[in-house]
């Protein structure tokens, strides 16, 4: 196997990767005990030591065992980046509860083939989804809800910061909730201000066992959700620190922000939980903005900054428009790793000038990454970045390009699958061995390797370049999107015929999803019939998806080109769409 990559490595750095024995919860106590007094997590104005974040932890998983959920259960965490969301991931990790990890902004009909699916036994969430307790847990095994609040861990509340917690309201909502008989409700202060007695933990949870559900959509449209042990997310850490060059102690305080929601790998196992084992103060900053993200850089001047490319370039749009922030100096901001979608080199070279335009020498770090290898498996080093590179793997990964039917190694410059053999990569898809054995492939090597579904090529040095995917999906704001999950959507709406969901790029880069609809005959060629099907679409894409998947535009046609087999040409509507607007 061609490894050109390695001799970007400096001597002996395969050799310092560290194995860890453990939980996650483990792993971060471990590193509590060497930076006790040092700053683990920011919250606007809230802050906690290693110390104090260990000792709520420690009283959450206390409160969660008092609650009779033990080893082996599962619980639903739809939360935003907050501080709860820190303390009942650990605290469920703590007593080998599996945390299946969501999103408070998931449509609560997911939230409950999630919690059905899963066995969830809890659903901790916000005040905007209480009021849909009842759908979300409905014949599941939920017996307890736990209600956060964005502004719960807040000293105090200045109201010059109400905006921060602004929703599509237009004001922060408190909870409203019915009392469900066959459900125990409380607010995270009804929880955590009781004093209970301290367990003694007999079962502790193993770098073998399940910890955390990943929840996503796969490439057919159909929702999954992947298992990962602990020893999944604890390898991470090393790899990470080692590709940063965070290996040793810091010498230096150092802080992290992210943009991206906490449900993702990316966000697991690197902006919080390597960060957070690396000595490194994690920045929560609730949801995503370019307003709150660029707000949350300039109060906590972080070091490190982690997002997608999206999200780094609206970033750098509303600087440019707002004359507060225009004359800022970004001197502070030592890395920006770009993760989660392929950063075009034009963007790129815009935000690189950007940040030396107000005094930042950092330069994107753009890495390649994917759900089922939990890490970012390949990162562009400092020292050489080249244009539309997905750069080299990290330490302790092996990346190669394959012939997906075959499993040959293809030459260097060829075209082929990409391939990753990590230690981070998922267990099983849940109860779908069909789908596992499609993800994970035994080679000719013996290992298990992940099968990405990428289509990209290898060059003389090492550097790994993405070409395009086999599969109907695209990335917006580091989220895959799968075109069938659109299709499912809408195909059953009353007066569609046929759907195909296609998306195109526009100078920008911004990604569009356009649902293109053969609707009946009778529907055809009356407006009035065509505007009314219009809005029970829309209604249907906002009950059934998430806002960042819900279609742009939806147009109509008589009827859809056919390949030779007769399935919907998507190619030939994606391109006819792509001219029209050329």
């Amino acid at each position: 196997m061609d490894k050109s990559w390695l001799k970007y490595y400096s001597e002996g750095l395969e050799d310092r990767l560290e194995k860890f024995d453990g939980s996650a919860y483990e792993q971060l106590k471990k590193t509590a005990e060497e930076y006790p007094d040092t700053c683990a997590l920011s919250y606007y104005v809230y802050h906690l030591t290693y110390a104090e974040l260990i000792e709520i932890i420690d009283k959450t998983a206390d409160l969660l065992s008092h609650e009779g959920l033990k080893k082996g259960d599962t619980i639903l965490l739809a939360l935003p980046n907050i501080p709860a969301f820190i303390f009942f991931l650990y605290a469920a990790n703590k007593l080998g509860i599996i945390c299946s990890l969501s999103s408070d902004i998931v449509p609560k009909q997911l939230l409950h083939l999630m919690a059905l699916e899963e066995k969830s036994k809890c659903v901790i969430t916000t005040e905007e989804l209480a009021p849909s307790l009842g759908e979300i847990t409905v014949n599941t095994d939920v017996s307890l809800a736990i209600i956060c609040s964005l502004k719960d861990m807040m000293k105090y509340y200045p109201l010059f910061k109400t905006w921060l917690f602004a929703r599509r309201e237009g004001r922060f909502r408190s909870a409203q909730f019915q009392k469900l008989k066959s459900l125990k409700i409380m607010t995270w202060k009804e929880f955590y201000d009781r004093d209970v007695e301290k367990k003694n933990i007999t079962e502790k949870s193993t770098s073998s066992d399940i910890a955390f559900y990943l929840n996503v959509g796969s490439a057919s449209g159909e929702h999954k959700s992947e298992t990962y042990t602990n020893s999944s997310v604890t390898s991470a850490v090393s790899i990470v620190k080692l590709g940063l060059g965070y290996e040793e102690p810091l010498k230096t305080h150092l802080k992290s922000v992210t943009g991206i929601q906490n449900s993702y790998s990316s966000a697991l196992s690197i902006a919080i939980h390597s960060m957070l084992c690396s000595g490194v103060e994690v920045v929560l900053m609730p949801f995503e903005s370019p307003r709150i993200f660029s707000y949350t850089i300039f109060e906590s001047l972080p070091n490190i900054i982690i997002g997608y490319p999206e999200m780094l370039i609206s970033f750098m749009d509303f600087v440019k428009a707002n004359g507060r922030y225009s004359r800022k100096s970004f001197s502070f901001i030592q890395r920006v790793i770009s993760v989660g979608a392929a950063f075009p080199t034009l963007p790129k070279k815009r935000f690189d000038d950007f940040l030396s335009q107000h005094g930042c020498r950092a330069r994107v770090q753009v890495g390649y990454g994917l759900t089922e290898c939990l890490s970012v498996c390949s990162l562009n080093p400092l020292s050489e970045s080249r244009n539309n590179s997905l750069g080299i793997p990290l330490p302790g990964i092996i990346m190669k390009i394959v012939d997906s039917k075959s499993l040959t190694e293809m030459p260097i410059g060829q075209k082929g699958e990409i391939c990753v053999y990590s230690p981070t990569s998922l267990s099983s898809v849940l109860e779908d061995k069909e789908a596992t054995d499609r993800v994970l492939r035994k080679h000719r090597d013996g290992r298990y390797w992940v099968h990405t579904g990428d289509i990209g090529h290898m060059d003389e040095d090492g550097f790994f370049y993405f070409d395009y995917t086999e599969k109907r999906c695209v990335k917006i704001g580091g989220r895959t999107v799968s075109m069938k999950a659109i299709e499912d959507a809408i195909k059953d709406v009353y007066g569609v015929e046929e759907v195909c969901a296609v998306f195109y790029k526009d100078e920008l880069e911004t990604v569009h999803i356009v649902a293109v609809v053969v609707p009946v005959d009778r529907f055809l060629f009356d407006n009035d019939k065509l505007t009314e099907l219009n809005e029970k679409i829309n209604i249907e894409c906002s009950l059934m998806l998430p806002e960042y998947m819900r279609p742009s535009e939806i147009q109509y046609r008589a009827s859809f080109p056919r390949s030779g087999l007769g399935d919907i040409d998507s190619k030939q509507i994606e391109q006819d769409i792509i001219e029209s607007r050329s």
